[in-house]
């Protein structure tokens, strides 16, 4: 049993360095209530300072609209309160080469993604979004 035990501690600590530690998820909508992640997306819609460089997964409806000045597409995963009637969104810009519309789901097909919270300068404005890391 002994020789069981030490095998099994040197096996993980030669080959444990072979997997990548699971990311740290700061904030996991995927495990709240429809109307516990509606609230904390709306709470952070104002107060987004507080949250940027935070790690979040969120799965929703994808939405992707384009922009009237020049055409930009700007994406979003969209979550409903638990009786449907209220929507609030993110907007997500993915990392990579992702193409629209084919390495994307279809308008309002559920999405799960995975990204940090950040800001930059977009028209002048801040612009708020998950800049996503893992995309299906």
């Amino acid at each position: 049993m002994r020789k069981c035990i030490v095998a099994g501690i040197f096996f993980l600590s030669v080959f444990s360095s072979a997997f990548p530690a699971a990311k740290k998820i700061d904030i996991d909508f995927t495990k709240m209530g429809k109307t516990m992640a509606y609230a904390m997306l709306y709470n952070i819609c104002f107060d987004q300072e507080k949250y940027i460089g935070k790690t979040m997964r969120i799965k929703g409806s994808f939405f992707m609209t384009e922009g009237e000045r020049d055409g930009a597409k700007f994406y979003s995963v969209m979550i409903y309160d638990a009786t449907a009637c209220c929507q609030i969104g993110l907007d997500f810009i993915p990392r990579g080469n992702k193409k629209y519309p084919i390495d994307f789901p279809k308008d309002m097909e559920e999405i799960e993604i995975t990204g940090t919270y950040s800001v930059t300068n977009k028209y002048g404005f801040e612009y708020f979004y998950l800049d996503v890391e893992e995309m299906p």
